[in-house]
């Protein structure tokens, strides 16, 4: 059995969404797609596609061979391009996510930006705050901020970013400046529920890291709303140094608890697999670390002394 070409009529199977697709696609004859997929399920032992009359679609098993599959068949066809001459560039569709408020802010140009490196390349990039399972949805690599919550995915840090307590003129002139985290308990914070542990607030201080709960009468899951709250004197809020250093600038905003600094949030690229890494995968987290080494408000983490 030609496995290398078994896989290739299996991933045109899923992505053509029938066998008469992938025949005509691949330029074989129907009986051939379903002779090789029926030999592969059977050399695995595990059926790949549930089959009825009307429709077909990927068993769970498949859905995560059908991923690595398409990996291999796309590293051999650039494989094939380099080894022909024909481009040594990265080539064909990358398919990235990122959180909305960051993606617009620093994503999107820099995929802008890298498509004008790398012009045989195509960019499907998805702004969206809910989680997305890489493998379900799709995605080549996501770009998230945070602490990592599922840990079978493989991610390499590209930089990190700070954050700022930021409050109103009018909200100080009326509550008062704080001048210790602990100040916080008494003050109105607004929240952001999307964050770990919301209302927990951690410092730096010359003694470690202070926690304080904070509490406060304005929560939203939207960084933009935060914002809004914040600028219309409805509290104290905890936010990128990057969405409030224009605000402060202005004179719209004031920062607070300045020699007290918020832990870095790091920014981390994910994919399924570190093994199966496409080349222009690879390029688009290069572009990324090097690109946000020189963000005003974006720099790699130092590297750790071992």
């Amino acid at each position: 059995m030609d496995r290398l070409q078994a896989l290739r009529l299996f991933t045109a199977t899923v992505e053509h969404g029938s066998l008469a697709s992938a025949a005509r696609a691949s330029g074989v004859s129907l009986a051939t797609v379903s002779r090789s997929l029926a030999r592969l399920e059977r050399e695995l032992g595990a059926r790949l596609l549930a089959r009825t009359t009307r429709s077909l679609s990927l068993t769970p098993g498949g859905r995560d061979y059908y991923q690595r599959a398409k990996r291999i068949v796309e590293e051999l066809a650039e494989a094939d391009a380099v080894l022909a001459r024909e481009s040594s560039e990265p080539a064909g569709r990358l398919t990235v996510s990122a959180p909305t408020l960051f993606g617009r802010q620093f994503v999107a140009p820099a995929v802008s930006d890298f498509l004008a490196r790398h012009p045989r390349l195509e960019v499907h990039l998805m702004l969206t705050d809910r989680y997305l399972d890489l493998v379900d949805e799709g995605i080549d690599v996501s770009v998230r901020t945070g602490r990592l919550e599922d840990s079978s995915l493989v991610a390499r840090r590209v930089g990190v970013y700070r954050r700022r307590v930021v409050a109103a003129l009018a909200y100080l002139a009326r509550a008062g400046t704080p001048r210790r985290p602990s100040d916080l308990a008494r003050h109105n914070c607004l929240v952001l529920s999307t964050q770990r542990s919301p209302h927990d607030w951690q410092f730096h201080t010359a003694r470690g890291v202070t926690s304080v709960e904070v509490s406060g009468n304005w929560e939203t899951n939207d960084n933009d709303a935060l914002l809004a709250a914040a600028l219309a004197g409805h509290g104290l809020a905890r936010m990128p140094s990057w969405q409030a250093e224009p605000h402060v600038a202005a004179g719209r905003l004031r920062a607070v608890l300045a020699d007290h600094a918020l832990p870095d949030i790091p920014i981390q690229v994910v994919f399924a697999s570190a093994r199966l890494l496409t080349a222009r995968v690879r390029a688009f987290s290069e572009f990324l670390a090097a690109r946000w080494d020189k963000e005003p408000f974006i720099g790699v983490a130092p590297k750790r002394a071992r």
